[in-house]
């Protein structure tokens, strides 16, 4: 019966912007237990990879890292858009997570949006627990084309080590 009681808290599930995040999975920690060893190994944009043993693979150390933030990242909350339409979220059982990155694509860039982008990139790596509180991420932008946007985000991990998140997005402007 302790076992039934713990599992069915419903209270534990129902504050999601306060819930802290799962520096495993990404997600509001009571939304998904981690996996033991890793969690699912999942490029965005890609499927799931199989180990040589026919399982799936589990990503672990600054993969498992690299692939919250892009989560976080490129997940499309709720939202309005600018004609003043809802847009429904990536995630529907918690409405408010992501940034919303994707949403940029395309997008006239300008100075307002390049600052805006850097507030939610910094938001967002910030959420991840094994990222250190103290530390803010920095953002570097380099624009290879009129077409193309560059972003590179430097992670500094509670544990002292560093990484870089590099990834590119079609804008306009």
């Amino acid at each position: 019966m302790a076992d039934f009681r713990q599992i069915a808290n419903v209270e534990v599930l129902t504050d999601w912007e306060t819930a802290p995040y799962n520096p495993v999975i990404s997600m509001p920690a009571a939304a998904l237990p981690p996996i033991p060893g890793g969690t699912l190994y999942l490029e965005y944009g890609g499927d799931f990879v199989l180990s040589q043993t026919g399982g799936l693979l589990l990503a672990t150390g600054w993969d498992e890292i690299r692939q919250a933030v892009e989560r976080i990242l490129f997940t499309n909350p709720a939202s309005v858009s600018p004609s003043g339409e809802p847009e429904a979220p990536d995630y529907i059982f918690v409405p408010s997570f992501g940034t919303g990155l994707r949403r940029q694509v395309d997008m006239p860039l300008n100075q307002a949006a390049v600052a805006g982008m850097v507030q939610k990139i910094r938001q967002a790596v910030m959420q991840v627990a094994a990222v250190s509180p103290s530390i803010p991420p920095q953002v570097g932008f380099a624009r290879p084309s009129l077409e193309t946007l560059v972003i590179q985000i430097t992670v500094t991990l509670r544990n002292g080590q560093t990484g870089t998140i590099p990834f590119g997005m079609p804008v306009t402007g």
